[in-house]
Formats: structure tokens, C-alpha cells, sequence
């Protein structure tokens, strides 16, 4: 079946196959599609849906993945506004076709009749990756060591040998090293960073090699030699070195994922102004249903995602059930952190570091199937009703503290709820009676108290674009303390509109007359003289 971005079908075609289609590519010049099989065929078609032809790669050994040694996407702006490769039926490119024993051929296109075979030593079942960069110079393939299937710790746990390995499109291998991590296979990797960083994935760890196709120099040498020798940046300005060459040292210590997660005693500062060197922010809003054994509202918690875990930020509750109005809370209320620390044995979902490792948990096979079982159907309002008693019995004189032997299954309840406190107000919301005009009022003194208006306009019948017009004020220290005596929050002129438009009829049947005052006196003028004459 194939369609378009805006989900225009164009064609589909029921291929009758003894065998499963595993994986599938467009040509470069987007004239073709490829298809690979389980049984080692690629099944050629047009861009129209036709059969072109069928080739026997591999007797009855399963393709498993197929990729093009195109650019993914253009460096640089081009003229052109063609879809596709660049001048792609002009040129030449390599197809890496990998199969279930480990091998690679490469071949120039599906009628090849000499391609090149790679032997990559690596198990093709159990999750080979490859890609080509984007310069079309390197094919890197990723995966477990054929030699590792059957190895075993002493606790029976399997250890896999990963490997990553560098070839040519001649099919000679270039360069090749062993990954960090044994506990998991490879799931996946791309290139980045105009082809100087590779990023592969190894169960919950991700792994950043740093690509030069240079030789090294024999600074170069020493630099790595002496970060590895010192192993953390603070460590650096203790060298008897130049300025420079600490400079140099200190660029190696520099993260390509940086951390983005704010500290637990700066959380208020971290919402309240917008984030250094203009980054973005990727963060996601869970709503939490209202619970009906309580009487509470219903909550919304935006999370900040960090390497696949979520991080609350801010919580917000409705406070009307006519109007919609809602208050955010200050997310660092108490002097004491909101959250809990997870200890790096605990199976963790936040994602705080760059490389997240799975722990024991202390909890049995039979054990995990039980929890997933018990919280599977609806695990919101049971996570809602302890969190409620656990503030009950603050608010009743016992004090919470974070227990370091707390019990596995209540982190996994933690991982991502709403453990934000209810106590302080930031920001409120105001509404008029229709919905329509919003105010964003700053309670706290680290926010201004005008934050912003939202005005929402549709048509009669929505027969023209529903419009909304945002006005926020800019987040900076140099804001003015105090109240704002010009605005308030809880005044909307419901008739702006139409007291502008009254206003305007008015100065119109002013303007209407005064001009026919004008022409009555120029009237009068010309009688006068015509009796005169």
C-alpha cells in the first residue's frame, strides 16, 4: 500500500509470495521500491505499482535489512526544488543488502551480477544494524558477535559481545572496536552531526563514538591519553599544562547529549525563565482524570522528556467548573525536594543520566507479572488515592521523609506521576463566561503579574479559520516588582469588538454630518448669488 504524507492513496498490489516481506526501500531516484524476503528475494516494482522483476539473492536465507548509499537529507540549501536525490539517475550508488547468516552483499543495483560479499562475523538474527553515512563513504554495522550466542555469567545472565565495525563500498573493512556494554544487544544506530558522531543503542545505554577520518596526530594522542588518565574535567586545572593545551583537553570532556534536567533546588528558576543559549525544550502534558471518591479537580502535569523518561515541571488544576480557569503551582514549595531520589540499584524511567542502566528491582518473575497485571487496567486513581493519604498524613503532623529501603513497586509508582506539591500558587488562568479571552496572572514574586492574554475568535457556522492571538510578555530578571495597576485579571470587555465598531459608526455619522452641513451652507452660498445676479 502506498500513499502520500496527507494520506492520499495512490496504489496497492497483492503479492502472491511463498515467502514474508521483511523490509523495503526506495530507490534514490524514488523510480522503484525494493522489496526483501525471507527467503532471500528482492521484489522490484515501479512507481506506479508494477512488477519489474524478482532476483534470487541467497538461497533460503532471509534478508533481513537494505539500505542506499545516498544522503539522507542536504547539508546545504539548494536551488533545486526536485523531491529526491540530487541528480540521482546520474549517479552511481551502493545497496547494502543484509542477511540472516551475517552476511552483506553490495550490489549497484537489483541486476548486479557480481556484487561484493561481506562476511561481518556477526549474528544477522539477532538484531544487525547498519547505515551509511552521509557522505556515501562508510557503512557502519553494529551488532552481537556470532562467537558470544551461548556465553553466560555466573548468575546464568547472557553476555553479548558487541561489535561495530567501519567498510568501505568496495566492501573492505576500515576500522572496528567492541562496545562498553554486555548486557543487552544492539537496537540501533545512525549517523549525526555531518557524519563526526555515531549513535548507537544497546538495551537502555546509548553510546556516542566521536568519528575522525583523519590520522590522529600525535597531539591528538596525548590529549586523549591524559583525559583518559584524569578522567574528569575538574581535575584539569591541576596540570602543569599551558592554557591553551587545557583548553584543547577540556574539549574532549564536552557531552553531544547534554543534560537539560533542572537541579531539585532550582526548579522554581528553572520554569520561570526561559532556558540558556536559546535551547528547546521537548516536554510532554499528562492529564490525570478526576478521581470520583474524591473531590478534587482535574490535574494536568507537564513533564520535561529527557532520554525516555518524563521529569514534572509544573502542575495545574481547574479551579472553576463553569469557566475555564486554572491555577498552576509553585513547583518548589516546601525548602525540602519534591522528589525522590532514585538509587542507581532501582529500576529507574527518568532517564537522568546519559547512559540508563536496568537494575534489579528486587522483585521476582512471577512477582513483575503481578504488578503489570494489578496496574495494567487503570492505575491513575489508586496511584491518586496514595498520594492523597501521604499528604493527609502531612497535613495531620507526620512528616515525610525519603526512605532509602523504600519498597521497588512504589518507585515504579513514582516513576511518572504527579509528585509536585500542591501548597503555593504561581500562575492562574482567568477566563471570561464564553471561553473565548484568557489572562495569564503571575501570583508568585518570581513572575511578573501580567504573563500574558490569549484571545480565541470563531465564526458563525465556522465558516471562516478559527483565529487566536497570543500575547506573552518576555520572562527577564529585570522585570518590575510589585502589582501591576494596569491590569487585572478578573476584567474582560466582553464588547471590544463591537464598542470599537460603535465608536467607529459614530465618527463616521459625525464625519456624515459635518459634510452635510458643509453642503447645505455651500447651497445657501450659491442661492445668495444666483439672486443677486
Amino acid at each position: 500500500l502506498v500513499g502520500s504524507v496527507a494520506g492520499q492513496r495512490y496504489w496497492s498490489s497483492m503479492l502472491n509470495l511463498e515467502s514474508t516481506i521483511t523490509c523495503g526501500i526506495w530507490t534514490p531516484d524514488d523510480q522503484q521500491v525494493y522489496f526483501g524476503t525471507t527467503h532471500g528475494q528482492i521484489i522490484v516494482m515501479d512507481v506506479h505499482g508494477a512488477m519489474v522483476s524478482q532476483v534470487q539473492l541467497c538461497n533460503d536465507v532471509g534478508i533481513t535489512a537494505m539500505a542506499w548509499s545516498c544522503e539522507k537529507f542536504k547539508m546545504e540549501e539548494g536551488e533545486e526544488s526536485e523531491p529526491g536525490v540530487t541528480n540521482a539517475s546520474k549517479r552511481s550508488f551502493v545497496l547494502a543488502v543484509s542477511f540472516q547468516n551475517g552476511f552483506i552483499y553490495l550490489i549497484k543495483s537489483y541486476d548486479d551480477v557480481s556484487p561484493a560479499h561481506i562476511n561481518t562475523g556477526l549474528s544477522g538474527s539477532i538484531d544487525m544494524v547498519m547505515e551509511w553515512s552521509n557522505s556515501r563513504e562508510l557503512l557502519a554495522v553494529a551488532g552481537t558477535a556470532q562467537t558470544s550466542l551461548n556465553t553466560f555469567d555466573q548468575q546464568g545472565a547472557p553476555i553479548y559481545e558487541n561489535i561495530l565495525k567501519f567498510y568501505t563500498e568496495s566492501g573492505r573493512i576500515l576500522y572496528q572496536t567492541r562496545l562498553p556494554n554486555t548486557s543487552a544487544t544492539v537496537s540501533a544506530l545512525t549517523w549525526g552531526h555531518n557524519d563526526k558522531r555515531l549513535f548507537i543503542a544497546t538495551g537502555t545505554q546509548v553510546h556516542i563514538a566521536w568519528v575522525s577520518r583523519r590520522i590522529a596526530s600525535l597531539q591528538m594522542l596525548c590529549r586523549l591519553q591524559i583525559q583518559t588518565s584524569i578522567g574528569s574535567e575538574r581535575s584539569l586545572p591541576l596540570l602543569p599544562l599551558p592554557s591553551r593545551i587545557r583548553s584543547l583537553i577540556g574539549n574532549l570532556f564536552a557531552q553531544t547529549i547534554r543534560c537539560c534536567v533542572p537541579d531539585l533546588k532550582s526548579v522554581r528558576e528553572f520554569v520561570s525563565r526561559p532556558p540558556m543559549c536559546s535551547t528547546r525544550l521537548h516536554c510532554t502534558m499528562i492529564r490525570h482524570d478526576e478521581d470520583p471518591t474524591q473531590n478534587t479537580g482535574i490535574c494536568y502535569t507537564l513533564y520535561l522528556e529527557y532520554l525516555g523518561g518524563l521529569v514534572p515541571l509544573l502542575k495545574g488544576k481547574r479551579t472553576s467548573k463553569i469557566r475555564p480557569e486554572f491555577v498552576i503551582f509553585d513547583p518548589q514549595a516546601n525548602d525540602s525536594p519534591v522528589f525522590v531520589q532514585y538509587s542507581p540499584e532501582w529500576k529507574s524511567s527518568s532517564g537522568s543520566s546519559q547512559s540508563t542502566t536496568t537494575g534489579q528491582s528486587g522483585r521476582t518473575d512471577s512477582s513483575d507479572s503481578e504488578f503489570e497485571e494489578r496496574y495494567r487496567s487503570s492505575p491513575r486513581p489508586l496511584r491518586h488515592r496514595k498520594l492523597r493519604q501521604k499528604k493527609r498524613n502531612q497535613s495531620n503532623g507526620e512528616k515525610y521523609s525519603v526512605n532509602t529501603n523504600i519498597d521497588p513497586d512504589s518507585l515504579d509508582e513514582l516513576a511518572y506521576v504527579d509528585t509536585l506539591p500542591e501548597e503555593e500558587k504561581l500562575v492562574e488562568v482567568t477566563s471570561n463566561i464564553w471561553g473565548t479571552k484568557f489572562k495569564i496572572h503571575g501570583l508568585a514574586k518570581t513572575v511578573p503579574a501580567n504573563l500574558g492574554q490569549i484571545t480565541y475568535k470563531t465564526s458563525l457556522l465556522h465558516l471562516q479559520p478559527r483565529q487566536m492571538t497570543l500575547v506573552i510578555t518576555e520572562l527577564r530578571d529585570d522585570f518590575p516588582s510589585g502589582p501591576d495597576p494596569t491590569f487585572n485579571p478578573n476584567i474582560f470587555s466582553e464588547d471590544e469588538d463591537d464598542a470599537a465598531l460603535h465608536n467607529g459608526s459614530k465618527s463616521n455619522g459625525n464625519t456624515y454630518n459635518l459634510l452635510t452641513n458643509a453642503e447645505n451652507q455651500m447651497r445657501a452660498t450659491s442661492t445668495v448669488a444666483a439672486t443677486h445676479r
